[in-house]
């Protein structure tokens, strides 16, 4: 390695490590890094940091850094899953005498996600079920 001052890497870094001294060892003057060694350290940066990578590797933290924020850039936006089907049980018809109350309930997840059921009558519906489900859906 060329700094003693430097992070230790995971496991899973020491090859792209050995690669990258390789191509130093080996490379034209002024020629740029391959594409592909830069495609592994930003998969390095995701998951360790872009500070700890750049020092391990011994990369250009500002060059690490744009290309970090350039692959993000580029990244496909994941939807998020629809919701699981929720069966409700019908409600029990109304009884001579008693009154059937309606109801709206509206559910706001912390994704922004939001779920709003509105019910002519409430029998013996689970609320606090249907909330439950709607919460863990992305869980």
């Amino acid at each position: 390695m060329r700094s003693k001052n430097r992070p230790d890497l995971p496991a899973s870094a020491h090859d792209i490590h050995d690669r990258i001294e390789h191509w130093r060892k080996t490379r034209q003057k002024r020629n740029r890094m391959p594409a592909d060694l830069w495609t592994a350290a930003v998969g390095l940066a995701k998951e360790h940091g872009i500070y700890a990578v750049a020092q391990a590797l011994d990369l250009s933290y500002g060059a690490l850094k744009d290309r970090v924020a350039r692959a993000a850039e580029n990244e496909p936006v994941t939807e998020t899953p629809p919701a699981g089907f929720v069966e409700l049980p019908p409600p029990p018809p109304p009884q001579a005498g008693t009154e059937q109350m309606s109801g709206e309930f509206e559910f706001a997840a912390a994704d922004g996600a939001k779920l709003t059921i509105r019910l002519p009558r409430i029998g013996q519906i689970d609320v606090l079920g249907l909330a439950q489900a709607f919460w863990r859906r992305g869980a």
